[in-house]
């Protein structure tokens, strides 16, 4: 009888840690998959940085060229002046010649190359973030579709979430060119 007794408690003991683990198993399929929507807001947030990013870059850096540019167009109006008056095109060359000799720190042009670069760089860097931004959902959705785990996670309760993939696609009306070859 003691050993029918033993058999028994042995088995509940048994049947107690098999449960508590799977409990265990289970809870943890959620919390994975709660760290999975974690990361995709997470993802998401980061492309909104971004985007305010690049909204504030574009009008600080157009703000400065705009400066400059009113800057050397008061530096050319000068030279002009100062060399007879006439603004003639013929004039406005040699004046522009003579600026170029006389003041060489005038450089818009550059801050219209670097207006370009910056704005290139910011532009990478928001299709990158998109591009994780992807990747997470992607990892989410893997995840709380595979078998065994969407079966655990339906026993939790868990409502999982539908999150759409991010398309970006340049329109054809989108402006190109928009301060002209800058090397002439």
């Amino acid at each position: 009888m003691a050993k029918v007794f033993a058999a028994i408690a042995l088995t509940i003991v048994m049947l107690g840690i098999i449960g508590i683990t799977g409990v265990f198993f289970v809870q943890s399929s959620q919390n994975k998959a709660i760290g999975y929507e974690e990361q995709v807001k997470q993802s998401w947030s980061k492309i909104d940085v971004y985007q305010k990013r690049r909204t504030d870059l574009l009008y600080e850096l157009a703000d400065a060229v705009k400066e400059y540019d009113k800057h050397e167009a008061e530096v050319f109006i000068e030279t002009i002046k100062a060399r007879g008056g006439a603004m003639t095109t013929r004039d406005v060359k040699l004046a522009l010649g003579a600026v170029h000799e006389q003041y060489p720190q005038l450089q818009s042009q550059k801050n219209y190359q670097n207006i370009m670069t910056e704005m290139a760089m910011s532009e990478n860097k928001l299709a990158q973030v998109r591009d994780a931004y992807n990747i997470s959902i992607t990892e989410y959705s893997r995840y709380i579709r595979k078998f065994p785990t969407r079966l655990f996670l339906d026993m939790c309760g868990y409502v999982a979430v539908q999150y759409d993939y991010l398309k970006y696609e340049s329109s054809a009306d989108a402006p190109k060119n928009l301060f002209g070859n800058m090397k002439d």
